[in-house]
């Protein structure tokens, strides 16, 4: 019996520390909802020159605005470490 316990307690363990690390699907849509293209125009106007935020803007329409693309397109551009870190997590929620 004793075995069975402690096996029980390490797979509930083991399931809510995986659990913590990925986010569920409320939370990517949550997230990813306070986030589209104009916003990701946003941050690329504040970082990147005129002629490669027009590019950007032009870009969108061959995407069809894909917010995970546009920001994973201007990720490289940005130096601001606070942006970098949003434009990263909404290229890993795959942002729509």
């Amino acid at each position: 019996w004793v075995a069975i316990f402690f096996s029980s307690v390490s797979f509930v363990i083991g399931c809510q520390s995986n659990r913590q690390g990925v986010p569920d699907i409320d939370q990517k849509t949550a997230f990813c909802q306070q986030y589209d293209w104009q916003k990701i125009g946003d941050i690329a106007m504040r970082h990147l020159s005129d002629e490669l935020h027009a590019a950007f803007v032009m870009q969108g329409l061959s995407m069809n605005y894909h917010t995970a693309q546009g920001a994973y397109q201007i990720i490289g551009d940005v130096t601001d470490p606070s942006a970098r870190l949003l434009l990263q997590k909404i290229i890993d929620y795959d942002c729509a």
